[in-house]
């Protein structure tokens, strides 16, 4: 078994797929799985992926196309490591991410989570949580004010414990006329919510794609936008229901 579970759900992503699999697989740290969980894409997103099989660390999983939430949660049923992380197929991680992130990680510290870059026109734009090199949050308050900030509901750049998530029979939001969006909001609330402490560092980093066009936050389409709204309402009331 493996200490740390990597998810990375994709949705035609043959533009970015090789890419931020060898990125991945480049990383410092080594013992980890990927777990590559295919939602239906219609390209060669499964033809990319098939190639890295030879890497025993890589695990591919297809499903018909439902959503990166169902898609993340498939990845959480197929993990087998104590702690997971997600990553999405159009970002990037530096080679040090994995290796900084579970070396901090101790039996008392239910998450850890680092500063997110955002990939815009005008280049990489910082998004910075604190302006030290650690911080521990250990309170109720400190805990779910970090759910105010815009970026830390994103899945991404964290370390979550996978023991604690199954214990919670825990998982991204899934029900009728849902469509999947913020679902990140929903899961880590309801994680937050049950957690106790939480550790931050700025010796590590993501550099999260605001540029992917197929991106359901960049989708002009009106239609898509009234749809979002309901969504989030739908997530607003699944965690006051919670």
């Amino acid at each position: 078994m493996k200490l740390l579970s990597v998810v990375l759900p994709m949705y035609n992503s043959e533009k970015y797929a090789d890419a931020c699999i060898k990125n991945i697989l480049s990383q410092s740290f080594k013992d980890y799985e990927l777990i590559i969980i295919d939602d239906g894409s219609s390209d060669s997103t499964g033809l990319i992926c098939e190639q890295f099989k030879y890497d025993s660390r890589v695990k591919y999983f297809y499903q018909p196309n439902g959503g990166s939430h169902k898609a993340r949660n498939l990845g959480i049923k197929k993990s087998t490591g104590e702690l997971i992380t997600f990553v999405d197929s159009d970002d990037i991680i530096p080679s040090n991410y994995f290796e900084v992130l579970v070396n901090l990680y101790k039996n008392d510290i239910d998450c850890v989570f680092c500063d997110i870059y955002h990939q815009k026109h005008e280049g990489l734009v910082k998004n910075s949580f604190f302006n030290k090199e650690f911080v521990s949050l250990d309170t109720r308050k400190k805990i779910t004010y970090m759910l105010s900030d815009d970026s830390f509901p994103a899945p991404y750049a964290k370390l979550f414990n996978l023991s604690k998530i199954r214990n919670l029979g825990h998982q991204f939001l899934e029900r009728d006329n849902y469509f999947g969006f913020a679902e990140d909001f929903y899961f880590n609330s309801i994680y937050l919510i049950n957690s106790e402490k939480l550790l931050y560092t700025n010796r590590t980093y993501y550099i999260y794609n605001k540029l992917n066009e197929n991106s359901q936050c960049n989708n002009p389409s009106l239609d898509v936008q009234r749809r979002n709204n309901v969504d989030r309402a739908i997530v607003i009331y699944s965690i006051l229901q919670y």
